[in-house]
């Protein structure tokens, strides 16, 4: 059953994944100013944050744990998400999904490896080197491969780097509030925290923006869409955030009963494989010779991390 649940798991990160393409799709354009593209991407995790805090809450049994040292580490995570969130939609307004989320999905993968070796002394054995190896040869690869639907390429993967250090340091300061003494709060209540203020300071940046950019010239601004155009996208970020919750809501289930350094390596290897999948069926991304490689040796190299 917990590999039921497993599968549940990066059918629903994929699914995610898509739906921040979608809206993406529906509400950014790279040719627009960049302030345009900071109102949008404010609305969205505005938005987002309060479904996901309010369904977090409700979960929670309308309660939540708060202390100085958690709040301090929650203002520093949504920090990194605020940021991570402005990378991730100009990163799928300029190029595929497949490349952005095995830059996402492997960075919250290496980087807090790294770290547990290096900081909390966790087992290192040759496969997982092997699979390090593996893994940054992964990311590398599709770099080489001629993509005309990336648009300014540099900038691209630049920010596809960005974002693979980001997600990565997310992880690592989740692990260190878990595993440090002085946090005294469960998972679910660190989560309403950090939702809560990334809801906060991307509702009170989004209307500085909104108001900064009508000074812009009106050919700058996007045209005022239908009433229907704009409920449908709320209508996306509620799906999303259901979607996303649930997710985490069954990964903390099945990490109860299966450990950790076989769910995460089964996690990340299957979102990334749904994801490339998901990306050729429904936004006609076909992947490249070098991403098929790509993706199958990110697998079998996260899979020598069971080892």
């Amino acid at each position: 059953m917990d590999y039921f649940f497993v599968l549940i798991i990066v059918l629903t990160i994929a699914i995610c994944i898509c739906l921040y393409k979608i809206y993406q799709k529906r509400v950014v354009s790279p040719d627009w100013s960049f302030r345009i593209i900071l109102e949008k991407c404010f609305g969205f995790s505005a938005i987002l944050g309060f479904f996901c805090c309010s369904l977090f809450f409700i979960f929670n049994g309308c309660k939540v744990e708060i202390n100085l040292f958690s709040f301090v580490v929650v203002a520093i995570l949504a920090f990194i998400y605020f940021i991570a969130n402005i990378f991730s939609i100009v990163i799928l307004s300029r190029g595929k999904i497949a490349i952005y989320s095995l830059f996402n999905l492997l960075g919250g993968l290496m980087l807090p490896f790294i770290a547990g070796v290096f900081f909390w002394n966790e087992e290192l054995t040759i496969f997982k080197i092997i699979g390090m190896i593996f893994l940054t040869v992964s990311l590398f690869m599709p770099a080489f491969e001629k993509d005309d639907s990336a648009k300014n390429t540099k900038i691209f993967y630049i920010l596809c780097i960005g974002i693979f250090i980001l997600t990565g340091l997310a992880n690592i300061l989740m692990k260190y509030h878990q595993t440090s003494p002085q946090a005294h709060i469960e998972a679910q209540s660190f989560q309403i925290l950090c939702d809560t203020i990334i809801c906060v300071v991307n509702t009170i940046l989004y209307f500085v923006m909104r108001r900064i950019n009508r000074k812009l010239p009106l050919a700058t601004l996007q045209k005022p869409g239908e009433k229907s155009f704009h409920l449908i996208n709320v209508l996306i970020l509620i799906i999303y955030a259901l979607i996303g919750s649930g997710s985490y809501i069954v990964q903390l289930w099945v990490a109860e009963t299966l450990d950790a350094t076989l769910l995460f390596p089964l996690v990340t290897g299957g979102s990334i494989i749904f994801t490339v999948i998901f990306g050729w069926i429904f936004f006609k991304e076909k992947p490249g010779k070098l991403m098929a490689v790509s993706t199958v040796i990110a697998c079998v190299a996260t899979a020598l991390f069971l080892f």
